[in-house]
């Protein structure tokens, strides 16, 4: 049975969580295509899925939740940090091979190492499904985030396997920003350890599209501006300390 009002666990709380983004879809893929349809936007070149190749990261969230009179949904607000590495090295291995047609190996490069990273702040409802110790929270929120691309470069040989020939390559797509609207759907699980104090576990999905401008470098010095268009679906799994206010 749950607990009278004045003793309940709280649904008006303070946390702080931190733990894995887990990048999925194809925001984790090594691909990268370039969209035929829409060869240029204002004298760009428009890339399509270039907002892929990124790693295991990590998440950190600051949530508020603010509850209702009465038993039932309550409002919640939240600042979020993703980051997520980038794998520079199967980019560029993928992004000479494209370019030539044929496979190349790229041991003898020089890549960046570089994060995609989202800042936000999202606001929603709050359900919560309250026990004697525990309460099971159902979340939506959404918002706008801030999104900056990594910084991405190489350098050095390339061997094209097939005909056995070597040259020198490069590559420099410099960091961007862009603002994007998201949506988060996750449930978290609290316990209630004191009057005061509860352990906070969360999973949830995020979902942003970032429409990035950035300027490119080729190996014969070349700068270009292209457009990175970065669908980014991401599955946190957090821990952390919430504060009964």
């Amino acid at each position: 049975m749950p607990l009278p009002e004045s003793d309940s666990l709280f649904t008006s709380y303070i946390s702080i969580s931190a733990g894995m983004a887990i990048p999925v879809g194809v925001y984790g893929y090594n691909i990268t295509t370039i969209d035929n349809a829409h060869p240029s936007v204002n004298g760009t070149s428009d890339y399509a899925g270039a907002g892929g190749f990124a790693g295991n990261g990590t998440s950190i969230t600051i949530t508020a939740i603010a509850s209702l009179k009465r038993p039932g949904t309550s409002f919640m607000g939240q600042i979020g940090y993703f980051q997520n590495r980038f794998n520079t090295a199967n980019y560029a291995s993928y992004n000479i091979s494209s370019q030539n047609n044929y496979y190349a190996t790229t041991n003898q490069l020089t890549v960046s190492n570089s994060y995609y990273q989202i800042i936000s702040a999202l606001f929603g409802m709050y359900m919560p499904i309250t026990g004697l110790k525990l309460t099971l929270g159902i979340r939506l929120m959404g918002g706008a985030v801030l999104c900056i691309s990594p910084d991405i470069s190489y350098s050095g040989q390339a061997t094209l396997v097939k005909v056995n020939s070597t040259s020198n390559v490069s590559d420099h797509i410099a960091s961007a920003t862009a603002i994007s609207w998201a949506v988060t759907p996750s449930i978290d699980l609290r316990y209630l350890a004191s009057k005061k104090i509860s352990v906070v576990a969360a999973f949830g999905f995020f979902f942003c599209l970032p429409k990035f401008n950035a300027n490119e470098t080729d190996a014969s010095g070349n700068t270009s501006s292209i457009r990175l268009v970065c669908p980014t679906s991401i599955v946190t799994a957090t821990a952390g300390i919430g504060y009964r206010l």
